[in-house]
């Protein structure tokens, strides 16, 4: 779909600023030519009557034929407000079909090919470009010196345009990727002694409660975890012992002692009573963004990581949640919060609550949807190089449960693979000489051997 842009001059039957009402097509070039100024070509758009048909194949493969009843810098539109962008084309089928367009529209127009020619610059400059800008030269001529400062002041505009877009898209993105999956603190923990830890627990908890300020939560902190939420302080003190052992069991279950454990505090979990509060806490207090899909976030912090865990009604599913939770929370600090591939922590997550919330069969269920490619030679390892704002990465996404099925046939290897690996990583090691130490293998190696090794066995 071509994004709908705000056009200040209309080429077909009207020339709007620049010619008298009803102006007729073919007199568009001289119209433009009689006049001082040179609208702002990015802003034009050429209405195509009758429409042109014209064949088109995307860089990905998409076939649109039209017919096509607008032109703008965006791209060709099609009456039911369909259309394929320049940027989704190749740069010689670009002023191919540019050319077909506008000649097909009005052989002379100076401003219609003066629009191709910005939309081709706008996006690159290259050959066809160059083509197309030799063409309009020719056609206005003498007068190409004026063409050119407005060509020039156009193209930069619309990179401008482009280059902002983009910014936007990506900050977009970045806030649908999960906060666990961003942070990355290359250096060791500090060790803190007692009268360090206590001052920096009591400023945590301090920030904790002032975060739920006005909600009348309770706060318990036990071991290594703070509790805030609802309820009595020995229902949060039983929910903190809780979570205090599943730390231990998931760091068990990676084949590492619980002692790696490195956060300067607690664990903060809260409880909210409902997900619009956690999306509230999350954003107002935290900055973070509350994916779409996601039943809990973890906010890495230089005090420890931040739980926030709204209630689900099925028992089983609320403790397999948690474990994802406590999995993605401890990961960050076991030892160094250097980053893992995102990959390998979300496929830990699953497997880590398969593993401790058996009751739920996580693994029976995602074990044979991610068979089914594995089986039919898709290599693993594009789950490595796939973003984590994907849709494949949702809760019954395909790529969860390839991620889920690798991170336990790791674990599977040997007893310290998993945790070879892992530490690896967070000492700063390249990922294939993590695997290497692990496996024996590179990271491709290994997911070209699991493939198979799925083939033929599981």
């Amino acid at each position: 779909m071509v994004p709908a842009i705000p056009a200040i001059l209309t080429l077909g039957g009207v020339l709007t600023c620049i010619s008298a009402p009803s102006e007729p097509v073919s007199r568009v070039s001289q119209v433009a030519a009689a006049t001082e100024e040179i609208p702002s070509l990015e802003l034009v758009r050429i209405e195509l009557d009758p429409p042109v048909r014209v064949p088109l194949t995307t860089v990905d493969g998409r076939r649109a034929a039209g017919p096509w009843v607008g032109m703008t810098v965006e791209g060709l539109q099609a009456a039911d407000g369909s259309g394929v962008s320049w940027s989704d084309l190749a740069a010689a089928e670009r002023l191919r079909a540019g050319r077909r367009v506008v000649d097909g529209a009005n052989p002379d127009s100076r401003l219609r090919w003066g629009l191709l020619v910005v939309s081709l610059r706008g996006i690159e400059d290259g050959s066809m470009a160059d083509r197309a800008t030799e063409e309009l030269k020719r056609r206005v001529g003498e007068d190409w010196p004026r063409w050119d400062r407005a060509i020039s002041e156009a193209v930069l505009r619309r990179r401008a345009d482009l280059e902002a877009r983009t910014r936007n898209l990506e900050e977009k993105r970045l806030l649908r990727i999960p906060p666990h999956l961003k942070f990355d603190h290359p250096t060791p923990w500090p060790k803190l002694d007692a009268t360090q830890w206590k001052t920096l627990c009591e400023s945590q908890r301090h920030a904790a409660l002032a975060a739920v300020d006005g909600l009348e939560y309770a706060s318990v902190a036990t071991g290594r975890t703070l509790v805030v939420g609802p309820g009595s302080m020995d229902e949060q003190g039983a929910f903190g012992v809780k979570v205090d052992q599943l730390q231990d069991d998931v760091v068990e279950f990676l084949g590492l002692p619980p002692s790696l454990i490195s956060w300067p505090a607690r664990m903060v979990v809260f409880r909210p009573a409902d997900r619009q509060t956690a999306r509230v806490l999350a954003a107002n207090v935290h900055r973070a963004a509350w994916p779409d899909d996601a039943r809990s976030l973890v906010i890495p912090s230089p005090d420890g990581p931040i739980v926030i865990l709204p209630p689900i009604d099925d028992p089983a599913e609320a403790d397999a949640e948690l474990v994802r939770a406590v999995a993605r929370g401890v990961l960050p600090y076991l030892e160094t919060g250097r980053r893992l591939p995102p990959w390998l922590v979300e496929g830990i997550a699953e497997a880590s609550a398969d593993h401790l919330v058996p009751s739920l069969g996580i693994d029976r269920i995602r074990r044979p949807r991610a068979h089914r490619p594995l089986r039919a030679g898709r290599d693993p390892v594009w789950i490595t190089m796939l973003p984590m704002d994907d849709p494949a990465w949702g809760p019954d996404g395909l790529a969860r449960d390839v991620a889920h099925v690798m991170a336990i046939h790791l674990r599977e290897h040997a007893p310290e693979s998993m945790g070879t690996v892992i530490r690896g990583i967070k000492a700063g090691g390249e990922t294939d000489t993590a695997f290497r130490a692990g496996v024996g293998m590179s990271l491709p190696g290994w997911t070209a051997d699991s493939l198979e090794w799925f083939h033929f066995n599981d």
